[in-house]
Order: structure tokens, then C-alpha cells, then sequence
């Protein structure tokens, strides 16, 4: 009995991969906490994986940058000889490890909202947030609502701007609006208002930013702010965040936000799924850190249930092929993000309609 407890897969193995420094760290801050958190949390008995297993954390920085990424990715698979690896916190950063993690038969559970690291899908690969194009139809469902007819457009040149901008230019019709003035710039760049000039003359009666990166968009909205620029700034959920908010400042008031429901959990009616988690985690997270999750966190701790679910369906020594299995046949997994049925053709599982509208009122994120 206790060679059989001593056996191969008695200890489950994750990396990690965040961004804790470098412009991104604003994305990988929140959800190294949660992991940390979580690690914490078992080896105190207080989150199980099954089977008496231990669980055993490998943290890398990628410091934002999609080539150390795939170095670090390696690095987990070859060296550290982890069982799954969650994160990274960008689609840039992630999209180069997908070959990887194909040819190496290791699940990667990532965080990116682009539609090409799911589909088509790949065995090994799956994520954590909705695609972009749901989150686009939730914000221009939001902004219809509220009589939108002539937006304007302006994203960042990297992965998730240009994904988003291509989205929105191929369902803006389907909403009744005219989409107007469309600019572009460099996650680098630090001067766009030349961008805005020749937005604003289009008088556009919105504008939506489309950038998860900052400084960019607290430099926009700064910017718009200078200008004259009174008309509704819809920014993409990579900036429905609390760093965001407390960057960007004044300038921020009245932008809105797609967001997941942690940052105001609140606001979701008690017969969600979602509520008790996310205020179960709130709690626990302030408890730790003296400060609030921010929606990065959400990532993480939905990536980390998903593969304690897997995990927990496991009979017998953790594999990493029997670990992509349970996480592809997870029906019904509710977690912070949204509940999950997962399939051969379906690699993030989500249900619709997950995404809260938020806006900045007085420095905070409220329901809008």
C-alpha cells in the first residue's frame, strides 16, 4: 500500500507562466497572487486535488515577452517536468507556445481571448476567457442599447488589438452602427493624438479603444481628456481592470467596460453560479494581500479549478495525457469566469452572455 502511494503521479506538477515584470505586469501581478494564494491553500489542506495528492507549484517570470515564453515553456516541459502549465497572461505571448505544446503532449491552459488559440482546436491547448468575438458582441449589444449609431475605432498593432478590430469591423453593421474613423498605434507609442484628431473629425457619437496594454490606453483616454473629447470611451475587458482604473485616473471617468464579474461580483443576482466563488475569493485574497482582486486573478483561479476538476476525475497516477482528457470531458464546471462544458471541439467551454457591463463612476468600477 505504501508503494502505491509513493507511486509516479502521487504529486501533481504545475507551472506557471505570468508576466510579474515589465509593462505587463499589471496582468500577471493579480493572478501570481492568486497562485501563490492557492498554493498556500493546499498545502494546508484547504483545496484538494484527490487522491491525497500533493500539489506542487514552478513559477517563471516571462517579463511580457512571447520568446521568453516559449524559452520558459520549454524550460517547464524538459527541465522541471511538469505535469500542465497554465497562463500565459497575452495571446502574444501564448500563440508561440501552441506548437509546442502540441508536439510535446503537454496541456497548456491558457489565458488568451483570440480566437486562433482555440480554433481550430488543438488537442493539447486550452483557455480560460471568452473568444474576442463574444466579448464584442456583449459591448456592442450594451452600446445599441444605449443608442450608439456612429463609433469610432482605435487598437493597438499586437494580437489582441488587431483580433478585436477585425471583429468589430465584421458585426458592427449587424448592430445598426456605421463604424467610423478607425486608427491605429504601436503598443510602444506614447503620442496618439494625432489619431484622435482625425478621429474626432468624424464626430463620432462613441469611441472604442481596443488595447489590452498599458500605458497605451491610460495615454489615450489622458489625451482625449485634453482634447475636448466628452463622448463615451469604450475600452476592450483587457482594461476592465483596477490597475487600469487607478493609472488612468480622472481621465478615466465614464469609460465602460466589458469585465468579469470579480471586480463587482455584487452586481450578479444570487442564483448565479459564480457568486459564492467569487466572493469566497475576494475575501481570501484581501485576507492575504491587503488588497482587492483585480480580473487578472480571474484567469488564474479559473485555470487552477479547472485543473483541480481534471485532477479530482482522475483514477489512479496523474499523466499528462489523462489530465488533457479530464479537462476536455468537464461538463457543468462553474468557476469565476463562467460555467464550462468542455469538448473535442470546443477547448474553452464557455457559455454566453458572462461578461458584466461596467463604467468608471467616482474612481470606481460600477455596474452600468
Amino acid at each position: 500500500a505504501m508503494s502505491a502511494a509513493l507511486a509516479a503521479g502521487d504529486t501533481l506538477k504545475v507551472g506557471v507562466l505570468h508576466a510579474t515584470s515589465g509593462p505587463l505586469a499589471v496582468l500577471g501581478d493579480a493572478a501570481d497572487k492568486t497562485v501563490k494564494l492557492i498554493r498556500d491553500q493546499a498545502a494546508a489542506g484547504k483545496f484538494d486535488v484527490g487522491a491525497g495528492r500533493k500539489l506542487e507549484f514552478k513559477l517563471y517570470d516571462t517579463e511580457g515577452k512571447a520568446t521568453k515564453a516559449a524559452q520558459l515553456f520549454k524550460r517547464l516541459i524538459d527541465n522541471d517536468e511538469v505535469d500542465i502549465v497554465i497562463g500565459p497572461n497575452t495571446s502574444g505571448e501564448t500563440l508561440p507556445l501552441i506548437p509546442i505544446a502540441e508536439e510535446t503532449k503537454i496541456p497548456l491552459v491558457a489565458y488568451g481571448a483570440v480566437e486562433a488559440i482555440t480554433k481550430p482546436v488543438k488537442k493539447y491547448v486550452f483557455a480560460m476567457t471568452p473568444v474576442d468575438r463574444v466579448v464584442i458582441q456583449d459591448l456592442l449589444s450594451a452600446m445599441k442599447k444605449r443608442n450608439v449609431k456612429r463609433p469610432a475605432l482605435i487598437y493597438s498593432l499586437d494580437g489582441y488589438g488587431q483580433s478585436g478590430a477585425e471583429f468589430f469591423k465584421e458585426l458592427v453593421k449587424d448592430y445598426g452602427m456605421e463604424l467610423l474613423g478607425i486608427q491605429s498605434f504601436a503598443p510602444q507609442d506614447t503620442n496618439m493624438q494625432p489619431q484622435l484628431i482625425k478621429m474626432r473629425e468624424t464626430k463620432p457619437d462613441a469611441y472604442v479603444l481596443w488595447s489590452s496594454a498599458n500605458p497605451a490606453p491610460t495615454i489615450i483616454l489622458r489625451t482625449a481628456k485634453e482634447l475636448g473629447i466628452n463622448e463615451t470611451f469604450y475600452v476592450g475587458h483587457g482594461n476592465g481592470s483596477l490597475p487600469f482604473l487607478r493609472q488612468t485616473g480622472p481621465a478615466g471617468e465614464g469609460a465602460v467596460a466589458p469585465a468579469f464579474a470579480l471586480l463587482a461580483p455584487e452586481v450578479l443576482p444570487d442564483s448565479d453560479q459564480r457568486k459564492p466563488i467569487l466572493l469566497a475569493f475576494q475575501k481570501d485574497y484581501l485576507a492575504k494581500w491587503n488588497d482587492a482582486p483585480d480580473q487578472s486573478a480571474t484567469y488564474a483561479l479559473d485555470a487552477l479549478l479547472v485543473v483541480q476538476a481534471a485532477a479530482k476525475s482522475v483514477k489512479g497516477p496523474i499523466t499528462r495525457d489523462n489530465l488533457r482528457d479530464g479537462i476536455e470531458n468537464l461538463k457543468g464546471a462553474c468557476a469565476a469566469v463562467g460555467c464550462r462544458t468542455m469538448s473535442p471541439t470546443d477547448h474553452r467551454g464557455l457559455e454566453k452572455d458572462i461578461m458584466v457591463m461596467l463604467q468608471i463612476k467616482n474612481g470606481r468600477w460600477v455596474a452600468f
